[in-house]
């Protein structure tokens, strides 16, 4: 895995840092970050649980849409999103069960589709290992945002 590809998916460095901290327990699934049982998020903020994967995410398009866009997303404690340029929100969805990429589609689909977003883009990428981490991930993401068209959303398994 090329270290620069999480250094380069978020701009801020406190965001930065706090992936390279998920990635870390991708390449040590023995780290444990849970204190106590159950499904709940526990321990230090932005550390992820135990044996989890994660959704990386972009959503592209013009930049009123995104500002609208950016207000209205409720992530939960762990998940990450940063505005990465102009035309572009980045962020990273934390999940500690298996979840099914087409659900996470489809929720997607029907907000854009709703009227208030049918000219962004939004590309979900899969990571459960460290190994789906390739070092040509930043391309693989431009050429998929640019073969998608205005509304599309999409998801990759690397």
């Amino acid at each position: 895995m090329n270290q620069s590809v999480p250094i380069h998916w978020f701009q801020s460095k406190e965001n930065q840092a706090i992936f390279l901290k998920y990635l870390q327990t991708l390449r040590d699934p023995g780290i444990s970050t849970r204190s106590g049982g159950g499904e709940r998020r526990e321990g230090t903020q932005g550390t992820p649980a135990d044996g989890q994967s994660f959704t990386l995410f972009v959503f592209s398009g013009d930049s009123v849409s995104l500002d609208e866009l950016q207000s209205q997303i409720h992530l939960r404690e762990g998940d990450m999103i940063e505005r990465y340029s102009k035309d572009e929100l980045r962020g990273v969805l934390t999940h500690l069960r298996e979840i099914d990429p087409a659900e996470m589609e489809n929720i997607l689909q029907r907000f854009m589709k709703s009227g208030r977003f049918p000219n962004l883009k939004c590309l979900f990428l899969r990571i459960q290992s460290q190994m789906d981490l390739a070092d040509d991930l930043l391309d693989i993401v431009e050429k998929n945002l640019k073969e998608l068209k205005e509304g599309e959303v999409k998801t990759i398994s690397l």
